[in-house]
């Protein structure tokens, strides 16, 4: 990725193509990387390491709501998503 303001990282210089459900850019190594916006978990990053073939760097679950009394749903929500993402390979 490359340094925005601040010398910060930023995605968006370092975008080579961005989709509605999706952003792809390539890591240091030059391998392309998807930020995917899927259904569980919410947010995935994958690495292409061959043709097709990627490995799944990590699972990020969002959840929101100001309803206090939802909490046990959400931690359930949570819960399942974890399990589905650690099946899939995520494991961070």
């Amino acid at each position: 990725m490359c340094s925005g303001p601040g010398g910060k990282l930023s995605v968006r210089t370092a975008a080579t193509a961005v989709h509605t459900t999706r952003i792809q850019l390539a890591n240091a190594a030059g391998r392309p990387v998807l930020i995917e916006f899927a259904p569980d978990p919410g947010i995935i990053i994958r690495e292409e390491m061959s043709a097709d073939n990627y490995r799944g760097v990590i699972g990020i679950e969002v959840k929101g709501g100001s309803d206090f009394s939802n909490i046990h749903d959400h931690i359930g929500d949570a819960e399942k998503c974890h399990h589905k993402a650690n099946a899939a390979g995520y494991v961070k």
